[in-house]
């Protein structure tokens, strides 16, 4: 039949039956579930198994072995065995080459799967929306895809680990300034080095404490510094209230002045035009889309890679509004589990810091106090996952004396690999900007 490697199976496995040693040369680039005959993929199984207990089997050890442990179901699988006994093995010189035979025509014939799966989430659609039909669509593809890459585990020895090291000491001595995208306040970069590649950041705080327009800063100074586009995920806000905060905050210029369309002074007018200006030229992707889930983000992300040749940063607000694609029972902290995990899958997988904001519970409002990780809402898989926790507080929302005015703090509560602590910066709420205390440096 056409995508089955039935006569290659049979020829790895005797191999080795013939020297067990040769399963070391395909450790890690075949499964079982890769065989093509469900026979040949229960025997490489049960050779995987005793060879790395480091006991030794042949095909009469093999037989005995599957009458004693399946006894008639054992007694059938050993004819199998003596088929594949006759046939000639491999040698080692090329099982490796008979083992990417078997992986590849297994990925085609997952392809051929998911394609089926597919054509029948079309035919069956009943009331599925074409974004929830993509979404299912999208989820079986990247099974396969996931299940394929995890066959090739790349394993790094310890000379290879400190050639890279050395490397990097190399590079990173001779860089100047940070080795992340700038936060725009100086004392947040210290702690932080900048917003690392692969990381997942947490941006946290209770309602209308600002951290959307906290994390927006951020997006913005990506967008302003970096050769890639930032892409932004707003399920909450509309993408033109988005950019006119965003144009609010680049020139410094009243909100309600870009709401009402009307500038009280000539100043104010020119720094909007110098502003909007200046924002045609930032790398900034708005996603305008109040529904979506895992398959839709990444496939946005994959999307804006291709389309722009990579991808610097993404933000997404928030968190505790993606959809599930496979509902858990009701059961939303293990929903919640998933998509911060696959969040976390995403940060690496593009190589990008990925800002997800997250809301609290309401005992940090009802106490007015400073957050902890325990605060956040729904899901302890966010504080595990993440990298980076920043929790956004004003203190100026509880007590709105003269000594807090104005001023914000950005608790860092979990840091992989820097510091945490708390950070002092500047909120000017009618421009929704966060600043720099020890000089702006928008």
């Amino acid at each position: 039949m056409e995508h089955q490697t039935y006569t290659i199976e049979q020829s790895i496995l005797s191999a080795i039956l013939a020297e067990n040693s040769a399963l070391e040369i395909i450790d890690g680039k075949l499964t079982s579930d890769d065989f093509s005959d469900p026979r040949n993929g229960f025997i490489f199984k049960e050779l995987v198994a005793t060879i790395s207990r480091g006991e030794y089997i042949d095909a009469l050890v093999l037989n005995n072995m599957l009458v004693a442990k399946y006894n008639e179901k054992g007694s059938e699988i050993t004819k199998h065995v003596s088929a594949i006994n006759s046939e000639i093995g491999c040698s080692t010189h090329n099982i490796i080459h008979y083992a990417k035979q078997v992986r590849e025509m297994s990925v085609v014939r997952r392809l051929l799967k998911a394609s089926n799966d597919i054509k029948a989430f079309v035919d069956n659609r009943g009331d599925c929306t074409v974004d929830d039909l993509l979404a299912k669509a999208d989820n079986v593809l990247q099974s396969v895809i996931s299940g394929h890459s995890n066959t090739d585990i790349k394993l790094i020895t310890a000379t290879e680990a400190i050639t890279d090291l050395l490397s990097d000491m190399e590079i990173a001595g001779t860089r100047k300034g940070l080795t992340g995208i700038c936060t725009s306040i100086k004392k947040l970069n210290l702690k932080t080095n900048g917003l690392q590649k692969g990381n997942m950041i947490i941006v946290a705080g209770p309602a209308s404490m600002g951290k959307t327009t906290f994390a927006m800063n951020l997006v913005r100074r990506a967008a302003e510094t970096q050769k890639y586009p930032t892409v932004v995920f707003s399920m909450e806000m509309p993408y033109i209230d988005i950019i006119r905060r965003y144009a609010s905050s680049q020139s410094r210029v009243n909100y309600n002045e870009y709401r009402v369309g009307t500038f009280e002074t000539e100043q104010s007018y020119n720094k909007m035009a110098m502003g909007l200006t200046s924002i045609k030229n930032h790398k900034l992707i708005l996603c305008d889309n109040s529904s979506l889930n895992i398959s839709i983000i990444r496939s946005t992300l994959k999307r804006v890679k291709r389309e722009y040749g990579g991808l610097s940063c993404a933000m997404l607000d928030y968190v505790q509004m993606v959809d599930g694609i496979e509902k858990q029972g009701g059961n939303r902290n293990t929903e919640l589990t998933i998509i911060s995990r696959e969040l976390k899958k995403m940060a690496r997988e593009f190589e990008i810091p990925f800002i997800v904001l997250s809301q609290l519970s309401k005992d940090v409002e009802k106490a007015q106090r400073k957050p902890t990780n325990g605060d956040l809402r729904e899901s302890g898989a966010l504080a595990q996952d993440a990298d980076v926790i920043m929790m956004v507080h004003r203190e100026e929302k509880y007590k709105p004396d003269a000594e807090n005015i104005g001023k914000a703090s950005i608790i860092i509560t979990k840091s992989r690999n820097g510091e945490c602590g708390e950070v002092i910066c500047g909120f000017d709420g009618s421009t929704f900007t966060f600043y720099d205390l020890e000089g702006d440096t928008k």
